[in-house]
């Protein structure tokens, strides 16, 4: 039985007995770092990720706090009751680099061998910490969305208000509003544009345009989530629209020559030509 388990007084989940060995050190260890100002909400409620320089702030109202070097390590998704490995996602895999490595250090820990687990939030946490343990990571952390996204934290600096580093931004439902309405309706126009241009080929090639619509979803979530959008009406209807779009991809999914195919597809343009209405980026019809 993993730490966690015994900790919340949850039922056991299936382990190898080489992650549990591991389990019985990350486990506590996740415990306390979980409590130290690293990443404790109290102490420091706001952070920002910079993924391009693969770092994340925590900060305070005043702009004090941490910066940190980040690490991917998974991603979970609740609906599906599902756990990646980020070195297994081409999206997730840059910042891998550190987690691979101790994954391919420890190939007798058959977990590290699947990149697909079947997991709930107990079992995403415990899969983490053991990769961020063996790490020696600072800390281990989960950013929020739809899909979860746990990383390793290394390197962490303290920063203060006149520090370059400490660009922490306060939550501002104008600028907020602003942000989601320059990003949803243009982007919401493009999408729709270019799966016009597809449609009206003799073979569609549907896949790369749901990638892209997953990847617009990724965009609303991290927007809501971000120290400026996070709990503001923008936020709300940024996860709305996202919620909207995620299932018009599903739709999209099906087989080609499907008869439900085009109405589909008729559908997830009607979506989009909407968002990109209330956001005024479709173009009115000249006079």
């Amino acid at each position: 039985m993993a730490y966690l388990e015994k900790l919340k007084d949850q039922p056991a989940g299936k382990y190898s007995e080489e992650l549990l060995a591991i389990d019985d050190e990350s486990g506590p260890w996740l415990a306390e770092t979980q409590q130290s100002s690293l990443v404790a909400k109290a102490n420091y409620p706001r952070f920002d990720v910079d993924a391009d320089e693969g770092v994340i702030w925590f900060g305070d109202d005043q702009r004090n706090g941490l910066v940190a070097r980040i690490h991917t390590i998974g991603s979970y998704s609740p609906a599906d009751g599902a756990f990646v490995w980020a070195w297994t996602n081409d999206k997730l895999a840059a910042l891998s680099m550190q987690p691979k490595q101790v994954a391919d250090d420890h190939g007798d820990v058959s977990e590290f061998e699947v990149s697909l687990i079947e997991a709930d939030e107990l079992k995403a946490w415990t899969l983490s910490a053991a990769v961020a343990y063996l790490m020696k990571a600072d800390g281990c952390f989960r950013l929020p969305g739809e899909l979860q996204l746990f990383v390793a934290l290394t390197d962490t600096t303290e920063i203060a208000p006149d520090d370059p580093r400490a660009k922490l931004l306060q939550q501002d439902p104008e600028a907020a509003a602003a942000a989601l309405a320059e990003f949803a309706g243009q982007g919401a126009l493009r999408v729709g544009a270019a799966l016009v241009e597809e449609l009206g080929k003799e073979t569609p090639a549907l896949d790369p345009l749901i990638e892209t619509l997953y990847r617009f979803c990724d965009r609303l979530d991290a927007m809501g989530a971000s120290p400026v959008g996070q709990d503001t009406p923008a936020a709300t209807q940024a996860a709305e629209i996202a919620k909207q779009l995620r299932h018009a991809a599903l739709e999209l999914s099906l087989p080609p020559g499907h008869p439900g195919l085009a109405p589909a597809a008729q559908q997830v343009l009607r979506t989009l030509e909407s968002i990109a209405r209330e956001f005024g980026a479709w173009p009115e019809p000249s006079s």
